[in-house]
């Protein structure tokens, strides 16, 4: 159910959906329903709309004004709201004519923090995928160096990117055509520390393993 806070009328679409991290007593990479999701507008942070995420743990906003370039350009500031939980990860975004849907402003929650996930072909964890090629990273969380590690099972394009905690791509270790087989990178030891993600993109599939780097 969507509640609107303030009058707004236009054609763009925001949405995004929520997954277990670790906590909740769910499986990572499952949704979580019922998450309250709020909409700013931007100038002046006036709160537009909120939400709850349905049985797939999925938002939507409709019905935006799109930012038209000129004096009354807009943005839209979209977080969730968990009690306990700090709300310093949000997206804040622009719609237009030329882009006036964004469908993967996604995110990851475990009993602690709650993450942007890396906006990719599908923006959210895939177990299934992580499973499949034996993706892993590990140690976990790590001091000085991590390795990251994938087998796939057949020839497949590849994309292996990191990023951190606001989404920000900061580094892509691959993007290239792979044959079958096992492959080995190591993280750069002069990472800062903090909360990235280790975004592994097989054939337009993605999945996502959150890695925390220590002082």
């Amino acid at each position: 159910m969507v509640e609107q806070i303030a009058s707004v009328s236009g054609p763009g679409v925001l949405a995004g959906r929520i997954v277990e991290g670790n906590g909740f007593s769910r499986l990572e990479g499952d949704p979580i329903p019922g998450i309250d999701v709020k909409l700013g507008r931007n100038p002046g942070g006036a709160l537009v709309s909120n939400t709850t995420t349905d049985v797939n743990g999925e938002y939507s906003f409709a019905n935006l004004p799109l930012n038209d370039g000129g004096a009354n350009g807009v943005s839209y500031t979209v977080y969730v709201d968990i009690p306990g939980l700090g709300r310093d990860s949000s997206y804040t975004v622009s719609i237009d004519a030329t882009t006036p849907v964004l469908d993967s402003l996604n995110y990851l929650v475990d009993s602690t923090t709650i993450y942007i996930v890396p906006t990719s072909s599908t923006g959210i964890s895939n177990p299934e995928i992580a499973k499949e090629n034996k993706f892993s990273v590990y140690p976990n969380p790590f001091n000085g160096s991590a390795t990251i590690t994938y087998t796939l099972i057949a020839d497949s394009e590849v994309r292996l990117e990191i990023y951190n905690v606001l989404g920000i791509k900061v580094a892509t270790i691959a993007n290239t055509s792979q044959q079958a087989g096992d492959f080995k990178y190591s993280l750069d030891e002069g990472m800062s520390s903090g909360v990235y993600f280790v975004s592994l993109t097989i054939n337009n599939k993605t999945t996502t393993q959150r890695i925390v780097k220590t002082k």
